[in-house]
Formats: structure tokens, sequence, C-alpha cells
């Protein structure tokens, strides 16, 4: 077992485990034991390491439940991924592209996550292409396949390595999309047999990743040497969202932006919260978005400023500030 995977394997999946190791965080906890049965704790132990040294940081707000989570306000399918789902697995909502999901499965569970309502703690992975092969031949205008989920790394090698191998048969797609937390939670994910895979399939597919970073201290030296790797050979891109209280200020964006741009990264979208069930207490104003937005597109040239974007259920296309 890889490096990466004992780290997940001994992720912390509940409060008791956590207050076990971090005593000092029970009283804190404690309150929350009836957020943790609706929506479950899911952390590595780095992660859970900077928490520790920082309750109330950006990080923790992150990924610690919160008490907001119990609002029964918010859709449990805020941008209308249903409805937009022909086949099993699949989201084709824009022309030439398609959401492709092989897992439910997260590397950690982000407590704003638009899809809180549908992502599993249990490691469900989905290893057969056939409905999806079928309806992308069929299809041609479609030209790229975005791996989402879940989380796509969270996948073996040999399996990211089989749908690849599926996919490389159909000759009008041409891009391959992985949007992904890990590289920011367990960065030795992007290890040595995971970059040979990439290589296999280089002369066949242009590579895009989009990395999801919502601050600059979780940019920490482990963080950056893995988001090397990848900006070094591949098209690497990075998208937040602004989450009240945690980087709804320009100053917030322009510090990771400018991080992001040091190691590579253009910084790519900056989603305003959608209307998520269980995750209400982090939304913040459409005017706040655009003050924010405003005031960073005086510090940062226009090549490197995020989009900002909304979307809603009811729309198949993005609103973009």
């Amino acid at each position: 077992m890889s490096s990466w995977q004992v780290q997940l394997k001994n992720s912390y999946r509940s409060i008791a485990q956590v207050i076990t190791d971090y005593p000092h965080l029970s009283e804190r906890l404690n309150t929350l034991l009836d957020v943790e049965k609706k929506y479950p704790i899911f952390i590595p132990k780095r992660i859970m390491d900077k928490i520790s040294e920082d309750i109330d940081g950006n990080i923790s707000n992150q990924f610690l439940p919160q008490l907001g989570e119990l609002s029964p306000d918010g859709l449990y399918d805020p941008i209308g991924d249903i409805k937009n789902s022909p086949v099993n697995r699949l989201v084709h909502r824009y022309e030439n592209r398609v959401l492709f999901f092989p897992t439910s499965k997260c590397p950690i569970n982000c407590r704003y996550c638009f899809r809180k309502n549908e992502i599993s703690s249990i490691d469900q992975i989905f290893s057969k292409d056939d409905e999806a092969i079928e309806y992308l031949k069929t299809h041609p205008l479609i030209n790229e396949i975005i791996f989402s989920g879940g989380d796509p790394l969270i996948l073996t090698d040999d399996q990211l390595d089989k749908h690849l191998e599926s996919f490389s048969g159909i000759d009008h797609i041409k891009q391959i999309r992985f949007h992904t937390r890990f590289p920011t939670i367990i960065p030795d994910r992007i290890d040595t047999d995971f970059l040979s895979i990439l290589s296999k399939y280089k002369g066949r597919f242009e590579f895009i990743f989009v990395i999801h970073t919502n601050c600059v201290q979780e940019l920490d030296e482990e963080v950056k040497l893995s988001l090397t790797k990848l900006s070094c050979d591949y098209t690497t891109l990075s998208q937040s969202v602004i989450l009240k209280d945690i980087n709804d200020s320009s100053e917030s964006f322009y510090q990771l932006s400018q991080a992001l741009l040091d190691l590579n990264i253009r910084p790519y979208y900056a989603h305003f919260p959608d209307d998520v069930l269980g995750a209400q207490h982090f939304k913040i104003t459409k005017d706040k978005a655009h003050q924010v937005h405003s005031e960073l597109r005086q510090r940062i040239s226009g090549h490197s400023l995020p989009v900002f974007i909304f979307e809603n259920s009811s729309n198949t296309s993005k609103e973009y500030v």
C-alpha cells in the first residue's frame, strides 16, 4: 500500500476518534455530535494536525462540523446535476464536455461542498464504463471528459489507467480534466507511479488539472512540492469557493492568487456558494462577491484574475461577474 493510501486509511472518521488524539478539542467538538450524525467527518491526520494548531482558523472552519449544518434551508442538488445526467455517472450540461463520476468518495469532507448530500464516506468505486462509453460514442461533439466525484484521484493508479484506456478508444475525446482536492489534502498522492500513468497517455490526451484550494494557509511546503510536480508538465488551474468569514475578502484572494502564480498555477474559478442544504452558513451576498472581485481586479492583472461565477439548479449555464 502506498503512502497516500495509508494516510487515507488512517483518516479520522468520527468526533470520538478526534477527541481521543486531540483531547484539548473535546469542549468544542462535544457540542457537534448531532451534526456528525447527519454529515460525518473524514479528515486525514496531516489536516487534523493543522486544525489542532488553530481551532478557529480558516482550515478548521472548512473541515470541522458546525451547528449551521443543521439548518433545514437549501437544496439537495443545488446545481441540477441529477436532471442533467443522461446516463449513470455522467452529467452533460455543456455541448462539448461531460462530467464523469468514477467515485463518490473524497480525501476529506468539506463542510461547504455543493455535493455534501451525495458524497459518501464509504470507499465506493465504480469500475465499469460501459454505459458512459456508449453515450460518448454517440455524441461526437464531446471532446473533453472532466473527472469529478467525489475526487477522482482517490482511485488507484490501476483504476485510473483502466478508465483512461477506455476513453482513449474514442477518437473525438481530446482532453481529460481532473478536478481534485488531493494535492492540498494528501500531497503524497502525486507520486511517481501516478505521474507514470499520465505519461503513458500524454501523447493521446491533453491533461488539465483543476486544484481546489480556498486559502493560502493550505499551501504548505509539501503541498507546493506536490503542485509543482503537476504544473511543470501539465496545465494546472485553481478553483475556490468564496466562503463567509474564511476568504471573503480581496486580500485573501490576492494572497492565494499570488501564491498560486508562483507555482505556475493560474487562478481559474471562484464560485459563489451554491444553495446547498447543510451549508447555508457559508453563504455571502452577491453584492459582497462583486465587491471582492472589483477590489481584486485593481490588484491583479486580468490574465491572472479568477473568474467569479454563480450557478443554480434552473440554469444550464454559468453567470459570470
